[in-house]
């Protein structure tokens, strides 16, 4: 039995809710390496910390198709 899979794309393979809980420093990295293989109807919830800058929400937008976005 498989535990844990640390590929991001196939981590993140037919997901319908897409949880972050990393450092925000990893996060354009990881939706760089995600972009074109998530699912257009997928949401994404953020649990960092700090507030995201517009430039970090655009990149995550263009990545979920303008799918809703929450951020805690």
């Amino acid at each position: 039995m498989q535990v844990a899979v640390p590929d991001v794309i196939e981590a993140s393979k037919d997901a319908d809710i897409l949880v972050f809980v990393v450092p925000h420093q990893f996060m354009q990295g990881i939706c760089t390496k995600l972009q074109g293989h998530v699912k257009a109807t997928a949401i994404g919830v953020s649990l960092m910390k700090v507030l995201l800058v517009l430039v970090m929400l655009m990149k995550v937008s263009l990545l979920f198709h303008d799918a809703p976005f929450v951020l805690t």
